[in-house]
């Protein structure tokens, strides 16, 4: 967005602005550059010659009012809606802007602090997305264009999903972001497609659906799933049709950048967007304090979905595109809650030189919408053999018997046997001592499938020569 000076007085003259030291000639219109805009915005002079009409403010489409001009030249960035009243009036409010504020109305000037982000240049990313088809649907990695495209053919019934293995957790007063690319596609007769922040229940989401453009939230407060679907025509703040204050014109069969952030606390505002060249435009904002009894949502906690559908039989086939996410908490990351522990005790595990052996696993209990972030893991050989230790996650095992550790964590020191699975670390014990594997720095966390399927994550250990006994530990944070 623009900032440009435009010379109105009347007469015609250049208009100074000593307390700054700039004049505006009487043409050309001044644009300024980003490096003035403290500059501008600090002068009384301008507001004055805003406020008397000898200066109109443009933001690079349209000259604004006194009011919206002084506030984009102070960096506000506003947007009017209106928004009619139950008694029939119309009240022209302002609301939201183009990105320098956050959802709780916080000047943007923190560092955003990534809870997540995805590509797909080099692989699927199965260590951080799971998926499902149905039908007769396919999902594939396309790498010369870095996406991954969710197809589904003319059957009724045909679904493809991926959803984000990890349900992110939302810190209470602080606004989140989050943003997804793609493609959905301009839609047809018997076909969603999706994406955003959701799951079977809870949700923000962006739709198109039998060819209409939708932004909804999905809840299940009332103890089953209600959707509440705005269509385009009724986005009540740039309906991106060309009618709206940007001027621009949706192309959903080109890529585009969706932005939701949201406030939660139970009652808070959502605003979707998108990102056109350089600019954010906000769409629709749901605002739901001082409107229901209720929370707007169960839970902020969600995974990232992209998914299409078809809900009958559909012309053709159909493919949305998933290219990259960003989950991220607008102030100070989160540094968890509690931090737990998982141990065997004192009851030590038989190792052997044959095979490695599972020592002791955790996993969070199925429905809890925890994450868990690794901080260490502690083994000690109690015997006379050197130990070479490896960490799995989702390896099968054979004979756990899980266990009720806490109020969201399950673990398991029953389990004989380990096979599959996907190693993350390996290290080495030396005959009767500890090694503590240090801390980790990965952005992998314990998620869960789907179908609701917990991760788990095992450590298993073989000895060098003879058989040996150890235990170990799990140190990690709970994220709520």
């Amino acid at each position: 967005m623009s900032k440009i000076l435009k010379n109105n007085s009347n007469p015609l003259v250049a208009i100074e602005l000593p307390d700054i030291g700039f004049t505006l000639p009487t043409s050309p219109d001044y644009t300024m550059n980003s490096t003035e805009y403290d500059l501008f915005a600090s002068s009384d002079g301008l507001v004055t010659a805003i406020g008397n009409e000898d200066i109109i403010v443009n933001d690079g489409s349209f000259d604004l009012g006194i009011s919206d001009g002084i506030d984009l030249i102070k960096g506000i960035f506003p947007s009017t809606v209106a928004i009619t009243s139950q008694s029939g009036g119309v009240a022209s409010v302002k609301i939201g802007g183009t990105g320098s504020h956050d959802s709780f109305g916080r000047l943007r000037v923190s560092d955003i602090s990534n809870i997540f982000e995805s590509t797909h240049s080099n692989s699927e990313q199965a260590e951080f997305w799971d998926m499902k088809t149905v039908g007769g649907a396919t999902v594939t990695h396309h790498s010369q264009h870095s996406e991954m495209q969710l197809n589904v053919g003319t059957a009724s019934g045909d679904h493809a999903l991926r959803q984000t293995l990890n349900y992110f957790h939302y810190a209470a007063g602080q606004s989140m972001m989050i943003r997804l690319t793609g493609v959905l596609g301009s839609g047809k007769t018997n076909l969603d497609s999706c994406c955003g922040y959701y799951d079977d229940n809870n949700g923000l989401v962006f739709r198109v659906s039998d060819g209409v453009f939708q932004v909804g939230i999905r809840s299940d407060i009332s103890g089953s799933v209600v959707e509440t679907w705005v269509n385009q025509d009724n986005f009540n703040i740039d309906k991106m049709d060309g009618t709206g204050e940007s001027g621009i014109i949706l192309d959903l069969d080109k890529t585009q950048i969706f932005q939701i952030e949201y406030q939660w606390l139970g009652v808070g505002s959502v605003t979707m967007s998108v990102h056109i060249n350089g600019n954010q435009y906000y769409l629709h904002r749901f605002d739901n304090a001082n409107i229901s009894d209720k929370v707007y949502m169960r839970t902020p906690h969600l995974p990232v979905r992209y998914e299409i559908m078809n809900t009958g039989v559909t012309a053709s086939a159909s493919t949305v595109s998933q290219i990259c996410t960003q989950v991220a908490n607008e102030g100070k990351s989160i540094v968890g809650d509690l931090i737990n522990v998982v141990d065997n005790g004192v009851d030590t595990k038989a190792i052997s030189s044959s095979s490695f052996k599972p020592v002791l696993s955790y996993r969070h209990k199925q429905g809890s919408l925890i994450l868990t972030e690794l901080i260490s893991i502690t083994n000690m050989v109690t015997t006379t053999d050197d130990v070479l230790i490896e960490v799995y996650i989702d390896a099968t095992l054979t004979g756990a018997s899980w266990t009720n550790h806490s109020q969201f964590i399950e673990s398991d020191t029953s389990a004989t046997a380990i096979s599959g699975g996907r190693r993350v670390a390996s290290f080495y014990v030396s005959k009767e001592a500890s090694s503590p594997s240090g801390s980790f720095d990965s952005k992998f966390r314990l998620g869960q499938y789907i179908d609701g399927t917990p991760q788990h994550v095992t450590i298993c250990a073989k000895s060098f020569v003879n058989s040996a006994a150890m235990v170990s530990a799990f140190t990690f944070k709970e994220l709520f």
